[in-house]
């Protein structure tokens, strides 16, 4: 019976924190879209992960879908749960926090750990530091859609709600459990709602885990990933045959990383890829464009293992969304979900042609995969692992194309050869 639940805000960080945990024997099932959500909750698994898709949406329906969210898990039969957070404050902070708690029983709290030291994110005086730089200063604390104001993370968390909230030093931390605890009881005695702790290395992360357990107070881990898996590993127990080799890739995301990533992937595999322009791609391809594209695709297949769709910028000035969006009256979030929807329908079309021996699909750009598992009506991904940090492996669950095995990757995720190693995954490892 499924007894955890960590709700996230986006695909790539709800895949990213089900497979630490199910790389600590846990089966995990991810929700890839909160409307998906229900009571019923297959006993097999031991707990789930839920996307809400709430990241670049206004505050106050993020905190309405957290709420709702939790309240489903509650009625599941849930007893522990996780908020995932981005490892670069990006999104709705406050107002998830606000939503997770107001689900949970009045004396419930948020224990906020915004340190991810194996991605290079630690924090230190209560700064968050990208591999040593203050995150308002790095791309992600730049980004158009939720940016950073301040790499304080008491004053970003305030900036977004009014529940009183506490911080813990790091040398707090250094000094053990047994001091940690003495100041989490503390903070909660004196009515503190979200309490926010320094951490710089794994070990700060677990030594927090066994402090939490220790003090027995009721709370809702907030963090990337690594503290949920740790508490939720003091708190619980856990309770092949190679497919064959060909993989389709389909590319959402138009960074010069991942196109970096792509590029080495077809040095190395002699994959290949058709290029779809997303100043085109943007608007909605002709039917008769769709139709060239696929069969192309299609025929692509039969000559290469690798094969798939990848999204460029042609123009040498990069689509700018924020002006389109301004002109056109929308959001940003509304046209990048624009193109990434529109790819997933030429992704589905691909795969219903039949193409025999596809053994897995590679999704890169966080909301491809959402958009992915939509077009071909999955409810669920089953994780099954983690390849790297943020790119998690697992398979369909539901709709025409259950049992298909994926991997999930952000766009701004890895190094120049990670969509190698990806792929290569694939084919070397069984489900």
């Amino acid at each position: 019976m499924a007894e955890f639940a960590v709700v996230a805000d986006d695909l790539t960080g709800a895949n990213g924190s089900g497979v630490l945990l199910v790389n600590k024997g846990f089966r995990v099932l991810s929700i890839v879209h909160y409307e998906r959500l229900n009571e019923k909750i297959d006993h097999k698994y031991d707990g789930v992960v839920v996307n809400t898709c709430s990241r670049g949406i206004p505050s106050e329906e993020a905190k309405e879908r957290v709420l709702n969210a939790i309240q489903v898990l509650k009625t599941a039969g849930i007893q522990y749960f996780g908020k995932r957070i981005d490892s670069t404050l990006r999104g709705n902070l406050g107002a998830e926090i606000e939503g997770a708690l107001s689900g949970l029983d009045s004396d419930y709290i948020a224990l906020v750990v915004p340190a991810y030291p194996s991605l290079g994110r630690v924090t230190a005086g209560g700064y968050l530091l990208v591999n040593g730089i203050p995150v308002q200063q790095t791309d992600a604390g730049k980004d158009p859609k939720t940016p950073i104001l301040s790499s304080l993370v008491t004053e970003e968390i305030a900036r977004q709600t009014s529940l009183p909230l506490a911080f813990i030093h790091l040398d707090v931390v250094l000094q053990g459990p047994e001091k940690l605890k003495e100041q989490i009881k503390a903070a909660a005695a004196e009515q503190k709602k979200i309490i926010i702790i320094d951490a710089t290395t794994d070990g700060h992360i677990a030594c927090i885990a066994q402090a939490v357990k220790d003090v027995r107070l009721k709370c809702i881990a907030v963090d990337p990933g690594p503290l949920s898996e740790k508490l939720i590993s003091l708190w619980l127990e856990p309770s092949p045959k190679q497919l064959d080799k060909k993989v389709m890739v389909v590319s959402g995301s138009a960074s010069a990383l991942t196109i970096s990533q792509l590029n080495y992937l077809q040095e190395k595999s002699q994959a290949i890829f058709e290029e779809v322009d997303v100043n085109q791609v943007l608007y909605g391809l002709s039917e008769t464009e769709e139709s060239r594209l696929v069969k192309k695709i299609i025929k692509n297949s039969q000559t290469a293992k690798i094969f798939g769709l990848k999204a460029i910028s042609k123009d040498e000035v990069p689509l700018n969304l924020e002006n389109i969006a301004v002109q056109q009256g929308k959001s940003v979030g509304y046209l990048a979900e624009q193109i990434t929807k529109n790819l997933a329908r030429l992704a589905k079309k691909v795969l219903e042609s039949g193409i025999e021996n596809v053994t897995g699909v590679y999704l890169t750009g966080g909301d491809m995969a959402v958009d992915f598992c939509q077009a071909i009506g999955a409810q669920a991904i089953e994780l099954k692992g983690q390849i790297m940090p943020l790119v998690s492996y697992g398979v369909i669950v539901g709709g025409e194309f259950s049992g298909l095995r994926v991997i999930t990757k952000g766009g701004l995720v890895g190094s120049q050869e990670s969509a190698y190693q990806c792929i290569n995954y694939l084919f070397n490892h069984q489900v």
